[in-house]
Order: structure tokens, then C-alpha cells, then sequence
């Protein structure tokens, strides 16, 4: 199924939110963002394992999940150049377009250890900047505006290394 598209207009918001009110092609969008090239056989079991629920089992909603990507989804997101969908192979890679509606995918929620190292730090920096403060022993030498400085800078950088934006950069 090859149908040309013009990559070079970008997609109207309605036809973004559109494709995004399915939560399959919000899972193939969110796959081929973080997985590049995507098996449909993979993304169709990462759908069913997220569908399953206590009354029916992934393997008991793969079929359909697959079926359904092959049929309705896929050829859907092929088509506006979200990505690029190869049948013989059976892969989908990201397309042109899949920057326009990646900024709208709901990566879920922040892992707690992303947000735990900022929080222990920013802790610690209050607990000594209040210590120092109060004139406590041994914390009573410590320079305030200087102790703040490292503990803002030292909270950035774990942020930074948490959403893997250092990474990035460098």
C-alpha cells in the first residue's frame, strides 16, 4: 500500500488529535519513537500485554491487536507520514511527520528515581543551610550562599542526567 503524501505540510492539530484518540496508535507512535524500527509482531504483543486485563490474557488479545494494526492503524499513520510502514517486512520505522505528534504522546509517568536524587539532595542542602544557619557545630563554617549554589547546581545536574538531556548534549 503505497500512497503519496506531501511530507511537507505539517498535520492540522484536528488530524493530530484525531490520531491520537486511539490508545494503539498512541502505543505504535510512542514505540517507534523509543525503538526506532518496530516488528509488528512485537508492538502487537507490547499492545496486548498493556490491554490484558484479569478476564482476558495478552495471548488471548493478539490476534486482534495485530489484525487491527495491520488493517486500521498502520495504514493510517502510513498514510499522514507518521511512520513508515514496510508490509513485506512487517516492521514500522519512524516517518517524516512523527515529530509533529510525538510532542503530544504522554510518555508516562517520570520514573521515581528521577525525581528521588534531585529530592534527596535538595533535602540534604536545607537540612545544612539550616544547620549553618542555627550556628550548629562544624555546619557553622560552612559559607550559605556558596553551599547553595552547589546544592542548586548538583539538583540541575541530576534532573538533567534523569531525563537524559546530558546525554544529549554531549
Amino acid at each position: 500500500m503505497s500512497t503519496k503524501t506531501n511530507v511537507e505540510r505539517t498535520l492540522e492539530e484536528a488530524t493530530i488529535f484525531h490520531i491520537l484518540g486511539n490508545d494503539r496508535r498512541r502505543e505504535v507512535i510512542l514505540q517507534a519513537t523509543r525503538n526506532g524500527e518496530v516488528n509488528v509482531s512485537e508492538l502487537a504483543q507490547i499492545i496486548a500485554e498493556k490491554e490484558a486485563s484479569g478476564e482476558t490474557t495478552a495471548d488471548e488479545l493478539y490476534k486482534s491487536v495485530y489484525v487491527s494494526l495491520q488493517q486500521t492503524h498502520l495504514p493510517k499513520l502510513s498514510d499522514e507520514a507518521i511512520v513508515a510502514y514496510d508490509a513485506e517486512t512487517k516492521t514500522i520505522r519512524p516517518g517524516p511527520r512523527l515529530d509533529d505528534v510525538e510532542v503530544y504522546i504522554d510518555r508516562g509517568s517520570i520514573p521515581r528515581t528521577t525525581l528521588s536524587v534531585p529530592f534527596a539532595v535538595s533535602i540534604v542542602g536545607l537540612l545544612v543551610t539550616v544547620g549553618a544557619v542555627l550556628d550548629l557545630p562544624i555546619l557553622a563554617r560552612i559559607d550559605v550562599g556558596l553551599w547553595g549554589i552547589v546544592v542548586l547546581f548538583l539538583v540541575v545536574v541530576s534532573l538533567a542526567v534523569g531525563q537524559g538531556r546530558i546525554q544529549r548534549l554531549l
